[in-house]
């Protein structure tokens, strides 16, 4: 089976993607430096990062149910 071609559609929903992962480790904000790691490793940083890599991978693999992907997530 051949990889999934990268086209630019490709690079915006990585870069989508890394947004989410930049937002929660980086500029998410709590009280103290612990809290915030733990956010990050196992709650709602990590939630919001693996729902936004679910929902580019299901994009990645059927972009025609992309925008169907969305919709099911409540993001919009």
């Amino acid at each position: 089976m051949n990889p999934p071609r990268r086209t630019s559609g490709t690079r915006d929903i990585v870069g989508a993607f890394n947004s989410v992962a930049e937002y929660t480790d980086h500029m998410m904000l709590d009280e103290d430096s612990t809290t915030r790691l733990n956010s990050i490793w196992f709650g709602r940083g990590e939630q919001l990062k693996l729902k936004a890599f679910r929902l580019a991978e299901q994009m990645l693999m059927r972009p025609e149910s992309g925008i169907q992907a969305i919709n099911k997530t409540g993001v919009f």
